[in-house]
Formats: C-alpha cells, structure tokens, sequence
C-alpha cells in the first residue's frame, strides 16, 4: 500500500543553520577581543526559522533543505520535526558540514550575525524536483537568498508552474551593483509575487541608498521600485515601526499602507523577529485563502481575484497579526524558541 502524502499548505526553500549565540555587553570592534556574558546554541537558518514559524501558528508546512551527517544536522532534523515541519525533503550529505551561524547579541538587543553555509550550498535542482508531487498540491511557496540563487530561481519557477503563490525574501541583501547579481534578481522577481525585504534589503533591491526608506517619500519610491520589477504585493518590515504594504496588479493598485506593531518598552532580542513576521504572515495569508478557496482557481489567481473584491483590507489584516507575532518574539530570547505557538498567538490576537 502507498503511503498518502502530508497535506502540506506552506513550502519553504531555503536554509537550515545551528546557531551559536553569544551575548556581550557591546560589540567589539575591528581586531578587538572582549569577554562574552553567555553562550547558547539555537536553531536557526532563515528558511527553517520561517517554515518554524508558520507551523507553530497551526500552519500545515514543510521544509526543503539540507544537512550535514555532523550531529548538529541531526539535531535541526528532530527539531524541525518536534515542531510539526515535514521534513520528507530535508536531506543528509557527506560533502559538507551543517550550516552553522554565529550570532553576538549586545545588551540592547542588537546582533550581527557570520554564516557558514556548509550543506546549504549543496541543494541541487534534483532535490527541489524531487517534491515537485507536493509543491503542486500546495498553496505558497517561500524562498530567500540563502542558498545559491539559482536553486531559488528554480523552486520558483516550478511553485509559478503549478499556480501557487511565491514569496521571495531577498536576504542577505543583494548587492545589485554587481551585473551577474542583478540579472539573477531580475529573473528571481519576475517569479515573485510577493517580495518582502526589510528596509536596508528593499533599497539595495532598488538600487537605492541604504537611507532611503527613512522617509514616507522614499518608503514610497521603494515601494514602486520593487513593485516594477514584476511582484504584485511588496511588505518592507520596518522593525519596531511595524511594516508597509503596497499593491500593483494589472487591475488594480493601492498605494503604500502602514502597519504598525506594539511598541514596547525593552527588547531583548531581536534575532530572526523578520522571519517570525514572514512565516505567520504566510499562515495568516493561506488562512484567508482556505476561506475564500474557489474549484479549479489556483492560489495565485484566488490570491488576485481577492485583490479585486476585498482591495488591501485582508493584507494589512494578515500583517496585523503577523506584527504581533514579531513583536512577542522579541521579548523572550533566541529565534526558533521565540516564536509564539498557537495558543500563545491566540491570546495575544485576542488581547489586541
């Protein structure tokens, strides 16, 4: 007998990284050493803390990765699994080291973060062909810029061919000064439906100074900037501002919308706060699609049709929750660990 596959919604490609965190009074600078005021390991990896946080929400998500044979691959592989992600299309080669992550946190809450990508790199274009039976079967599909652009082009164009809806967040930055990397992020973004970089991220996409989203006139620029280039929707997370949203179809367009998130007193961490936004945004987002789903619509066209009918409303709704999200996460130390569960969601969602 076969075995049925997992209903999966949410598809995340992208990498898995342990992190090694350490907490000091303050950076050091170039050449410098200085003492550390702790140390801890953590799950990390921008596409395993997103698939994490999409699936702590409730959300029906899998991982498509790569780990070492090293004991921290093992170890990424039971978490992932211990927090309800199908693992079916992580897989395990002897070629690399696991990804790894060393992040310092100073006092403030600030970080800065080296990674290493080890087995990361080695995703093949077989790997991703390998799950091409459940992305078709799925709603939306994440990728960032993590692991080599070109595996990301790929899961792309596959999520496009089957109709999902796709997500790119282009982190870290790209740097489009580069021609090669340019011409890469053009194909990327005409495979991207929605793009949701941070502010630094979404100017070096445009081609803008790294300032720029300082101000409403350059939020806005930014937002036209990236919404030329080919996705419909484009969310620039603003840290503790919240995030702005814009739209462009062919049919319709609303200009850029704040959302802000709680404010709060002391943050404690900021780590992978981004990828809590993004991965409960998409949970959010294949919730209001679920409920408004359509016989033989795909949900890249549902996702359009609904632009249409309910204009930006159920966007800024989804970014809404997804602020709130970010914003527990950045009270309670660490990255996977952070991220609310559903329960915990439930009560800030109904405390709002």
């Amino acid at each position: 007998m076969t075995t049925p596959l997992p209903i999966i919604d949410i598809i995340v490609v992208g990498a898995s990284n342990m992190d090694l965190v350490s907490t000091v009074a303050r950076m050091p600078v170039l050449g410098e050493t200085i003492h550390g005021t702790s140390f801890s390991t953590g799950f990390g990896g921008k596409g395993a803390n997103q698939a994490v946080a999409a699936a702590k929400c409730g959300g029906k998500c899998a991982f498509l990765g790569k780990v070492g044979t090293d004991e921290f691959g093992k170890e990424m592989i039971r978490n992932l699994q211990t927090n309800h992600v199908d693992v079916s299309h992580v897989s395990v080669t002897d070629q690399a080291s696991s990804g790894v992550a060393p992040i310092f946190v100073d006092e403030k809450g600030r970080n800065s973060i080296v990674i290493v990508n080890g087995a990361n790199d080695l995703i093949t274009p077989q790997d991703v062909d390998n799950a091409e039976n459940m992305i078709s079967k799925a709603k939306i599909l994440i990728a960032q810029l993590e692991i080599q652009s070109p595996i990301t082009l790929h899961a792309l164009k596959l999520a496009r061919k089957h109709g999902l809806l796709t997500i790119l967040n282009p982190s870290p930055a790209p740097d489009t000064t580069i021609p090669e990397i340019a011409a890469l992020m053009t194909d990327l973004m005409s495979y991207t439906d929605i793009v949701v970089p941070n502010e630094v991220e979404a100017a070096m996409l445009s081609k803008q100074s790294t300032d720029i989203a300082a101000t409403p006139a350059g939020l806005n620029k930014v937002h036209d900037l990236l919404l030329g280039q080919g996705p419909i929707l484009s969310l620039i997370s603003l840290g503790s501002e919240g995030a702005s949203v814009a739209v462009k179809t062919t049919s319709f367009v609303h200009p850029p919308t704040l959302v802000p998130c709680p404010k709060l007193e002391k943050v404690t961490d900021t780590t992978g706060a981004g990828d809590c936004l993004l991965g409960t945004f998409a949970y959010f987002l294949c919730e209001y699609l679920d409920k408004h789903a359509k016989q033989e619509t795909t949900p890249h066209d549902l996702f359009v049709e609904q632009l249409k009918t309910d204009g930006i409303s159920f966007i800024v709704e989804c970014t809404k929750k997804a602020g709130q999200a970010a914003t527990f996460s950045v009270q309670r130390p660490g990255t996977q660990k952070s991220y609310p569960n559903a329960e915990e969601l439930s009560l800030l969602l109904q405390a709002a």
